[in-house]
Formats: structure tokens, sequence, C-alpha cells
């Protein structure tokens, strides 16, 4: 049976190659929304997120990401003993006493496993990346008293940042958006804060503008203007089908997708409405003659861009919101990382407005990296916010 598993494994990761381009992103957006953007914004949470996390995983998102590094840097093969994991800890920091912690939250036996692939039901080929994949779960194999099997170190990334989000919001939050919870509330506020720090950091002043009340009324969680052009974005942590991702279920998520999507682009088609409002707050949006809206979410089981989504969502809008947005453009949290990390390049309002213009449909880091060539990525927001102890680790994976 083990050996059936495995075959089944090797065509998962043949389709599934997620995240190869983005693993120092992830960690650091781990880091960022789970261990340093809480300190900062303590008093706004509602939930202490260090004890969550020590709660579900035992350990702390540095700690994790710290433990991670023997995989990405010293591992070669597809075996690992607790052993091994302990000595290669001690040359980068003092978690030894954590490792059984992050072993236990991050593994099962193999007759576990093999139940859990039984979960993974077929799907169309252009699914297959999206398709429920077990490693994304729980990547390390328990094969023996303190042994495991690695069968992909993107895999392992994952589920130890992206995954360990969708794990949090999937306990914690009302995944079809109907109820807000504290969870829900506390994982919004951390997206929109990460995601105006990389907007901060990489544009200039005059371009950003953050959120805005009007007569006591939120306008937008941020704007991105330049020329006469602007993006007007909405951050979304929930209710857009993340338990799909767990369970393979996308088909059932589908409806729930169109709901949530049609709601957040009738949020934005009002803040488009009411911008002369807002634009008494700050002058910069006065000059913005056309509005680009961007819904932002941290994760999707399905390309929200597609031609059947869009067209679905579209007919079920108010005809006067949907001449308002239909030209929207659905971005997950990666996409907008390489977004900014091309800026230097070409500015994200210039780069999304040619994207409509030229491929509405397809997915945007894909669009971004046709037309920005790798070695002009500006990846100082990600280096700078390593711990030194990960920096010249995640360097060296990076040369290789």
């Amino acid at each position: 049976m083990l050996t059936l598993t495995f075959v089944i494994l090797i065509r998962i990761l043949a389709n599934q190659s997620r995240l190869r381009f983005g693993d120092m992103y992830q960690i650091v957006r781990a880091i960022e929304m789970f261990d340093r953007i809480p300190e900062r914004l303590s008093s706004e949470l509602q939930l202490d997120w260090g004890r969550k996390l020590s709660d579900i995983c035992g350990v702390s998102a540095t700690d994790i990401l710290v433990m991670l590094t023997p995989f990405y840097v010293h591992y070669s093969g597809n075996m690992i003993s607790r052993g091994n994991l302990v000595t290669a800890l001690r040359d980068i920091a003092n978690v030894e006493h954590k490792v059984d912690s992050f072993l236990n939250a991050f593994s099962v036996d193999k007759d576990k496993f093999t139940e859990l692939t039984a979960r993974r039901q077929r799907v169309e080929p252009e699914l297959e990346y999206y398709a429920y994949n077990p490693l994304d779960e729980v990547p390390l194999i328990r094969v023996a008293q303190r042994r495991f099997v690695v069968p992909s170190r993107t895999c392992l990334i994952y589920a130890a940042t992206s995954g360990l989000f969708l794990n949090v919001s999937n306990s914690l939050c009302d995944e079809s958006g109907d109820q807000q919870t504290p969870a829900d509330d506390d994982l919004g506020l951390l997206f929109e804060t990460y995601c105006r720090d990389l907007m901060n950091y990489y544009l200039d002043a005059a371009d950003v503008v953050g959120e805005l009340e009007y007569d006591g009324k939120k306008w937008a969680d941020a704007a991105i203007v330049k020329d006469d052009m602007g993006l007007v974005v909405e951050c979304k942590t929930h209710g857009f089908g993340l338990e799909a991702l767990g369970t393979g279920r996308v088909a059932s998520a589908e409806q729930d997708l169109k709901k949530n999507l049609v709601k957040a682009l009738s949020q934005v088609a009002r803040y488009i409405r009411n911008v002369d409002e807002a634009a008494k707050e700050d002058g910069r949006l006065a000059r913005v003659k056309s509005w680009l809206p961007i819904i932002l979410l941290y994760e999707a089981p399905v390309p929200l861009n597609w031609p059947t989504i869009r067209d679905s969502v579209l007919k079920q809008l108010d005809p006067a919101d949907r001449e308002l947005v239909q030209d929207y453009q659905v971005l997950r949290a990666n996409d907008f990382e390489v977004l900014m990390i091309a800026s230097p390049s070409v500015h994200p309002v210039h780069m999304l407005y040619d994207k409509v213009e030229n491929e509405p449909r397809g997915p945007v880091n894909n669009y971004v990296m046709e037309r920005v060539h790798y070695t002009q990525f500006d990846r100082r927001f990600f280096l700078e916010r390593l711990d030194e102890r990960l920096r010249h680790i995640i360097e060296k994976y990076l040369e290789s």
C-alpha cells in the first residue's frame, strides 16, 4: 500500500509545482503575519496569535521556519531522522528542544497518510494544480519511531507557511463568510497590513493611499494611483473556499466563491461610486479618471480570473455595479508579491492596466514574469526581514 501511495505522490508532484518561485516570499509572509505584525498591532488584535500558533504547533512561526532550514540547505534525499534534524539545527539556532513539537505538528504515520490520499478527488486537468495534495497539510511521513520520509521540500515549506495560515483560518473562521469572528477580523487586519507594508516599501508615498474614512465610512483597504489611473484594493482572507484547499472539494466551494466574489465586487463598486466624497479626505483620488478593481486574496482554490467564473460573477452583479467593476482582477498574495518586486521596472498600475488590455483572464504572476526578467526583481523587502540566522541560509538556497 505504501508503494502505491508514493506512485500517487509522484503523479501529484508532477502536476503541482506550487511555490517553487515563491518559497522565500511565503517564509517572510508567515514571519510577518504571525510574528512581527502582531507585535506592532497587539493593541488592535483580539486574539493572542503567538499563543494560537503554540496551541496548534507548539512553536512560534519563526521557530518553525528555522527548523525548515536543514531541509532546504543540508537535506538532499527523501529520508531524515530526528537525530539528523537535531544535529543540523545545532549550527543554526537553539531550538533543539522544540523539534518534537515541530515533527508532531507536520507529520503523520504511513497508514494515516494513505487514508488522506483517499480524500483526493478526480478533477479536470486544468484544476490539477489546485487539487487536494495531502503533502500540503502533512509533508512528513513517519515510517519508524524517529525516521521520516520527506517527499517534497516545496510542499514542506508550503505546509509550514501558507498551509499554516489555511489551518488557522479553517479552524477559527467562518469560511462561508456569513459570520464575522474575532479570527476573521484579526486575519483580515494582519493581511491588509502586510499588503500595505509591501506597497509602502516599493512604491512612492505619493502613489499609495492607505485606508480612508469619510463621514465615518470606510473607503477601500488601499489604493494605488499613477497619472490619471488607479487601483482600488480590497483585501480578503476568508469566504473564498479556503477549506477546498484542505479537502479537495473545489466543486462544492464554487457557489461560495462566486457569492463572496460578487459581494466583494459590489463593495468595490460602492467605493468607486463614492470616490468624490473620499477625495475630500485625500485629494490624490480626485485626479484619477479610471479605476481598476483589485480583489486581493491570501489564497484561492481555483483561478478566479477564469472566463467561466468571471462571466458568472458579472451576471450576478447589479448592472450599475457591473459597469464599474467589469475589468476586475483577482490576485493571490503571491501574485501581489511578484507585482511589487517587479515594480522598479514596471509600475503596478501600468502593469495591471496592460494586463486587462492584453490578457485579462490569465494569472497575474505569469503575466508579470513574462514581461520582467527575474534578475530585475527587487527582493530587498524579503531579505531585510529575514532573521540574520535565516538570511544567509535563504541566500544560499536561492543561489542553488
